[in-house]
């Protein structure tokens, strides 16, 4: 798949790791583009759990069912990683009004640094609303069960993180 040719969105995050939130927007966005790619960008603000490399191979494995998916990692600014791609869509999901506010100023943002890009957002489903990976790595790191709010890669790795700290 060539973005180009294609009307094809990016998913951007952090995915540390991914939830079944995530695939939820990815599965619905699936059904409006002809390709997701899911791109797990360095945030410098936040340490991470997982490398970049074990996040993209959490997701490729969580991922595996859905070829029209692409998962890749980048340390620069989103609107980069725009222009190498070729595409002009940016997807975001969004669990609350609050949300909105922070995702409103990146999109406005990110559509001055690769004018011609346009964010979508899609609201999170209300069953899963409250699934965020930040909840499953508290869950998990108090000994609890997070895996209702993870796809098995995910809980895999996290019950593995949890038993080395």
């Amino acid at each position: 798949m060539t973005p180009s040719d294609k009307h094809v969105c990016v998913f951007p995050g952090s995915f540390d790791p991914i939830t079944l939130g995530h695939i939820d927007i990815i599965r619905r966005a699936r059904r409006l583009y002809d390709g997701v790619i899911v791109v797990i960008l360095r945030n410098e603000s936040k340490q991470g759990l997982f490398p970049l490399a074990q996040r993209k191979q959490i997701a490729l494995e969580a991922l595996s069912d859905m070829p029209d998916v692409q998962v890749e990692t980048f340390g620069g600014l989103l609107a980069d990683f725009l222009g190498y791609t070729d595409t002009h869509i940016i997807l975001r999901g969004l669990r609350t009004g609050i949300e909105f506010d922070a995702e409103h100023h990146n999109a406005l943002l990110n559509r001055m640094l690769a004018p011609g890009t346009e964010t979508v957002f899609l609201p999170a489903s209300p069953d899963i609303s409250h699934i965020s990976s930040s909840a499953a790595k508290e869950i998990t790191s108090l000994g609890g069960d997070a895996s209702s709010l993870l796809p098995a890669a995910s809980w895999e790795a996290l019950k593995k993180a949890a038993q080395r700290q």
